[in-house]
Formats: C-alpha cells, structure tokens, sequence
C-alpha cells in the first residue's frame, strides 16, 4: 500500500514539474511563458547617407511578413511605397543590410524614423537613426 502511494506522490509531483518547466497549462494552472517585447536596431545608428547599416530586429512571430515604415526627419513617408515588407525568419529574428541613398530618393539629414510592425501578431516596433549632412 505504501509502495502504490509514493508511486502516486511521485506522478504527481513529476506531472507540476513539467507544467513548471514547459510552461503548460493545466486546470488552474497559468502558463509560464515569458512574452518577449519586439525590438529594432540600426548599426551604426548615425552616418552618411551613403553609409551602408545593419538592420536587425526580433520580437516577432516565426515567419511573419513585417512591414517598414520610413519616416524622414520631416515626417514624410520615405518609400514611394510607403510601406517595405520583410519575412522574420523561424524564431522572429532577422536581419538585412540598408543603405539609405540606395533605398529613398532625396534623403535629408537629420533624425528618420523606421516602424515594424508584423501583419499576423500587430506587434509593433519603432526605433530612429540619423543622416548626417
């Protein structure tokens, strides 16, 4: 009988251990899953027009279509288009390589501002860099 109830305690206590650690839920029980905030970031966040940065971003759902809004220091709409599109890859990272005279015609010094933000989540991030005159 003994034997029966630690295999029982030792079930139990095994079953709040994977709850616990794989962040599943179970009846009353909230998830442990941790909500990552979407971020971007230009390198090097100041320079020359002609200067080629480093766009990378994450925060993002695994292949989600991105969209990217430029805004110049006036707050005009930098792209003909208006909105650049880009694909996260599967863990809602990634990375390209932009060189502002190469995508926008007429850039200006001053502080830009680019937006993302993902077509399926709506998770949205803002972050700026600068031309330099």
């Amino acid at each position: 009988m003994q034997y029966l109830r630690w295999i029982r305690w030792t079930v139990a206590a095994l079953v709040l251990i994977e709850v616990a650690v794989l962040g599943h839920t179970a009846a009353g029980v909230p998830s442990a899953r941790a909500q990552v905030a979407a971020a971007v970031g230009f390198d090097p966040e100041s320079g020359a027009a002609s200067d080629v940065r480093l766009v990378s971003f994450s925060g993002f759902g695994g292949g989600e279509v991105l969209d990217f809004v430029f805004t110049d220091p006036n707050g005009t709409p930098a792209a003909a288009e208006d909105v650049l599109h880009a694909v996260s890859q599967a863990d809602g990272t990634g990375a390209f390589n932009f060189t502002p005279s190469d995508w926008f015609e007429g850039v200006v010094s001053g502080t830009w501002t680019v937006t993302i933000t993902g077509e399926t989540t709506g998770t949205q991030t803002t972050a700026t860099f600068t031309i330099e005159g």
